[in-house]
Formats: structure tokens, sequence, C-alpha cells
């Protein structure tokens, strides 16, 4: 019976010197590697609860050895970087309060109404940064760029297919700066002989479809050829949440953002009613049953700059035989014609809102590559 006692004894003390060896080892493993790598060993990657957990540790093991501010931020994402929790893949907040780390929204998600219209977005493509949004569903997002396309941007199928000449005139930018605005039209008494292709008419809420009619019906074809446009939607960086490009908004898309957005902002300076198709199908649109409407020169989403010659050519024939619909530079749309007149144009992308983005630091919204 002693004898098994001393045994128990001689055991339990092997099992605390082995225990204190064990223990020994784990305080040289975690000075070594730290709690980081003994946290990343279990963490899925793919489970949010348990990414979230690890940049937790993270960021108590920094914020326990006095890292504050920038110097926290950059430890804690350099440290979740290495256990590969990417800011490209994760959108991580990190404060001197702690540390959110979730998955992307899509952008359609972060619109919380038309009242955000307007707002920039990160979106790049032919050598444009500057994107405002302008319009979306529930389905679609659409961008607008901030400024009248130079015409050097405007792509060489398009010159060569309709865009004859370009005017430059001498202006003041609406930030205040010197500039010039560069202006497109057709050449007078040019027919065209090839039709341009026509995608996807209704996914720019345009209602107008018999393109062949016309003179002007055929220019503002070359508008909805996606084909020519191309270099705008830079699927190479976006990939297939890019859905299409045009040179300049449609009409019945440029009313349906000025009414929503009005609406969302409680400024009801809106159209009494819709964009209104001529009752003869060789005709084009009318507004109001005029051929004029008055809209605020306070958005510039709406118009690019308020000093003379840069208006805007919107996607659509009006009523007025051969005469194409634009946005005037002081704010009210009316129609002239395409081949005396020049103007500009600002492209529109139209994107999938599951597109991933999050809220910008340089813009109101950034894309997520």
């Amino acid at each position: 019976m002693k004898r098994k006692q001393g045994v128990s004894l001689i055991v339990l003390v092997i099992t605390i010197i082995v225990m204190i060896i064990l223990a020994a080892s784990v305080v040289i493993t975690l000075s070594n590697t730290g709690i980081i790598n003994r946290a990343s060993l279990v963490v899925d990657l793919a489970n949010q609860s348990q990414v979230q957990n690890l940049a937790s540790l993270i960021w108590a093991d920094a914020y326990t050895n006095n890292l504050r501010g920038q110097v926290l931020i950059d430890e804690v994402i350099d440290k979740l970087e290495e256990q590969g929790i990417k800011e490209d893949e994760w959108n991580i907040i990190v404060s001197d309060k702690g540390v959110n780390v979730t998955t992307f929204s899509g952008l359609g998600d972060l619109i919380e109404s038309a009242e955000d219209y307007g707002k920039t977005v990160d979106y790049v493509a032919n050598g444009i940064t500057k994107w405002k949004l302008f319009y979306h569903t529930n389905e679609y997002v659409y961008l607008i760029a901030s400024e009248a396309l130079s015409y050097g941007k405007v792509p060489e199928k398009f010159k060569e297919k309709s865009c004859a000449t370009t005017l430059s005139t001498d202006i003041t930018l609406p930030d205040g700066s010197k500039g010039t605005v560069e202006r497109i039209h057709w050449k007078y008494g040019t027919e065209l002989t090839e039709f341009a292709t026509i995608q996807n008419s209704s996914l720019w809420l345009a209602n107008w479809k018999d393109y062949s009619l016309t003179r002007m019906s055929k220019y503002v074809a070359y508008f909805f050829d996606e084909t020519l446009w191309d270099a705008y939607k830079n699927t190479e960086k976006y990939g297939d949440y890019v859905v299409g490009a045009i040179g300049t908004p449609s009409a019945e898309m440029f009313v349906a953002s000025w009414n929503a957005k009005r609406e969302a902002t409680k400024k009801y300076e809106i159209y009494a009613d819709e964009l209104v198709l001529s009752e003869y199908k060789e005709k084009g649109y009318y507004i109001n049953n005029t051929v004029t409407i008055d809209i605020s020169t306070e958005d510039d989403l709406y118009i690019w700059c308020a000093d003379a010659n840069s208006d805007i050519w919107l996607a659509a024939p009006s009523s007025a035989d051969g005469y194409i619909m634009y946005v005037e530079n002081y704010g009210k749309i009316t129609a002239n014609d395409t081949t005396n007149y020049y103007r500009c144009v600002r492209p529109v992308i139209c994107l999938k809102a599951d597109i991933p983005a999050k809220i910008g630091t340089t813009t109101d919204f950034s894309i997520i590559k």
C-alpha cells in the first residue's frame, strides 16, 4: 500500500516537472511567435466571425504594447495582411477603441437614397478618374463623368463614324481656373450609310426604338453603340461587374435622375411630367409639351459648367425635325441642329449594384478591385 503511494508521488513529481517544461516552452513560443501566429492556426478566412476574433487579438496585442493612432492602425493592418486578411478583400476599420472587420457591401447597398446622387466614385477608365453617381436601381448603378469629355478622349471609332470636327473655347472652369472646352458636331449634310448597333437601349431607360428613320435618330444611335465606347468599360480592372458604357446620358435617365434627387432632397423643382415621345414615330421627344424646361444650375451633376458653350448632348432625338436634345450650360433642356452647333458629351457607365465597395477616403465611394 505504501509502495503504491510512493509510486504515485514519483509520478506526480515527474508530471509537475513535465508541466513546468511545457509551460516554459509555451512562454518561449509566445515570445517568439506571439499571440498572432497562435491564433492564425485555427482561423478560417472564409469565416467572418473567426477573422474578427483574430483581428481583435491582434489589436489587443498592439494596444497592450502602447501603440496608438496611426501607428496602431498600421500595425494591425500589417499583421492582418501577414495572415492573409487583405484590405482589398475585407473592410477593416481600426481605431484606438478597437477593430472591426467585415465583408464589403455592394456599391448599391451603400447608396442610401437618390440624395446621394452626385457623390464621387473612384472609377477609372480611359484616363478619366472623376466620376459621379448618376442613377441607380436595385440591379444597376450608373456613373457619369464629372466633366465634359475632352476631344482627345472621344473614341476614334466614334470620330470615324459620325464626329467630324471639334471646337475649343477658352472658359472659366467650375473650380475657377481657366481652361478650354472641346465640343463636337456632325458634318453638315453628312448622311450615315452604316447604322450604329444598339445593344440594349432599355438598360439606359431609352424608349426611342427606331434609329433608322431620320438623320438625328441615326446620330443618337452612335451614342448608344457600346462597341464605340468600350474604352470606358475597363473590364480588365472591374471584370464582369461592368455592364456597359454609352457616350452621353439618355434624356429619360437624365429626367429620372433629376426627379429622384429632387424628391429625396425635398426640393420640389422637379419636372411636372415625364419625358414624352411625339405622336409621330418619325419624330422624337419633347418635355411638358414644350421644347424647353428650366432646371437648377446649383448641381453640377446635371450641368457641367455654367460658362458659355459647355452644353451637353443627350442621347435622344428631338420632336423638332433634325434636332437632338441637349442640356444648356445654365441648366435648361432643349434641342438644336446636330450639324450647326457644337456640344459636349459626358459618358455614362453601368455597373452591377453588387460590385464590392466601401466608403472612400478621397472619394465618397471606393470600388474594391
